[in-house]
């Protein structure tokens, strides 16, 4: 909504006031689909000269292919989707997929494998149709789970306050 006006004058037979509203809507071009995440190149490998010599090497064998020079002469269609698919499978088998960055610095090995210790405890307890035993064992798991996550934060916040001073010094 960009704007919204009333207009008191306007007659249209009722207690109610005319709304006017200017309505700006975006259209995405890419429809985004739900559950899929979007993959990236890890450029930043690309800094190391090595990597790069080695890139171009893998580029050069794709594209010198029988198979890329038949496509080729298929047209420009034909021609920008083999280049497309030369360019992606090398980027994919030389310099590899980004990781998608760890969104807590406080989660590590030991939180991993805590959680993972609570997640069976869970999954026992469902099917043992929640008896009493599986039910107070998923609790006790998930009781020290979370006090191992607290004392993960807090330790890691502990860190970020002491670096803040030390930079403020």
């Amino acid at each position: 909504m960009r704007d919204v006006r009333c207009k008191r004058g306007v007659n249209v037979d009722s207690y109610h006031h005319l709304v006017m509203a200017k309505v700006q809507a975006r259209i995405s071009m890419t429809k985004a689909q739900r559950g899929q995440k979007v993959k990236k190149y890890n450029v930043q490998s690309l800094e190391n000269k090595e990597v790069k010599q080695a890139l171009r090497n893998k580029i050069i064998e794709l594209n010198e292919s029988p198979s890329a020079f038949e496509e080729s002469l298929k047209g420009i269609e034909k021609q920008w989707s083999t280049c497309e698919k030369i360019m992606k499978e090398a980027a994919e088998s030389v310099i590899g997929m980004q990781r998608p960055p760890q969104r807590n610095d406080w989660f590590d090995d030991e939180c991993a494998e805590v959680t993972s210790l609570k997640n069976k405890a869970y999954k026992n307890m469902i099917a043992k149709k929640n008896t009493r035993w599986a039910r107070e064992e998923y609790q006790r798991r998930r009781y020290e789970e979370k006090k191992i996550h607290r004392r993960k934060k807090k330790e890691t916040w502990k860190r970020l306050m002491e670096d803040i001073k030390e930079a403020g010094r």
